[in-house]
């Protein structure tokens, strides 16, 4: 197990703060409010679905002779969140390297691993390396590596929009036939607008055009949270409205935020979990138009056409 710090000049240094919006969701500091705002509740609901329905499934663990897949983390958090669950829900893991563009990690992520898998005493999970202060588009990662999963949660309204593509782009290269890259980012509404800490919140049909362009193959995606604005029109019929009541009565509108998410689809929720394959197969069919033929703006960047690279 190893954990490394990239040493890197003052330019560069610069350069990872003008270009990487370096803000992260921190769940156990927002556990301290009691009452979670829907984003910290969709967050941990990614970790729980890449997990449990991925992860733990059978096929999964099965990978390297029963050792369990090789797993990238880009953008693993300062608290290593995924990492953290992996390790508290038993998961097989063959490899793990977690990315991190923040200069170090959190004693809250490092505490829980220590005497077992930072240690190398892990029975499940093996060959953990952790990087901090981290370029995902840089990285070496050695000659035809390869993943089984790569796992990249909100990211990518992170960083520029040809960054976006370039992450993407390379993602794909890291990828052999049978591997799975789950990615999850906001869904950009221009009437509504975007948290101040994403440069690049990109609409669903704009990511979703533009993976398919770079030739993935939308396996699923699903709705992590959304606003009631966003699926009122879908209330009495896809949602029954008597059902739409009771959770209501109850949940506040945080809760049925995220409950009705995965219900009421991707396309009109605040955010989305894509699951990907890296090739279109014969018989796939597109979501999505090619990307220059998306209505735009694509994001809420001044750059935003960059989406399709430079």
């Amino acid at each position: 197990m190893s954990i490394t710090t990239k040493q890197i000049d003052k330019e560069e240094l610069k350069r990872y703060r003008e270009d990487f919006n370096r803000t992260h969701l921190s769940v156990e500091t927002a556990m301290q409010r009691v009452q979670l705002h829907r984003d910290y509740i969709a967050h941990a609901a990614r970790y729980s679905h890449v997990v449990g329905k991925h992860l733990l499934s059978t096929k999964t663990r099965k990978l390297n002779g029963g050792n369990g897949p090789s797993v990238l983390d880009v953008g693993c958090g300062p608290e290593l969140q995924l990492l953290n669950s992996m390790h508290c829900n038993r998961v097989k893991c063959n490899e793990y390297i977690g990315l991190e563009a923040a200069d170090k990690f959190k004693t809250r992520g490092t505490e829980r691993l220590e005497n077992t898998v930072l240690s190398g005493k892990s029975n499940s999970l093996k060959n953990v390396s952790l990087h901090a202060r981290a370029d995902f588009l840089t990285h070496d990662f050695g000659e035809d590596k390869t993943f089984d999963t790569i796992v990249c949660l909100e990211v990518i309204e992170h960083v520029q929009p040809y960054q976006a593509n370039h992450f993407l782009r390379r993602a794909r290269t890291l990828m052999h036939e049978d591997s799975v890259f789950w990615v999850s980012t906001p869904c950009y509404d221009e009437k509504t607008g975007a948290a101040d800490n994403h440069p690049n919140e990109m609409t669903y049909e704009a990511l979703g055009a533009l993976m398919e362009d770079l030739g993935y193959e939308i396996e699923e995606v699903y709705g992590t949270f959304a606003s009631q604005k966003d699926y009122k029109h879908l209330i009495g019929n896809v949602i029954p409205k008597d059902f739409f009541d009771k959770l209501s009565a109850y949940y506040d509108t945080t809760l049925v935020s995220n409950m009705l998410a995965p219900v009421v689809g991707a396309e009109n929720s605040r955010n989305a979990l894509w699951k990907l394959r890296k090739t279109q197969s014969d018989d796939y069919t597109r979501r999505f138009d090619g990307l220059p033929f998306i209505e735009g703006p694509w994001s809420n960047n001044e750059n935003w056409k960059e989406l399709m690279g430079r």
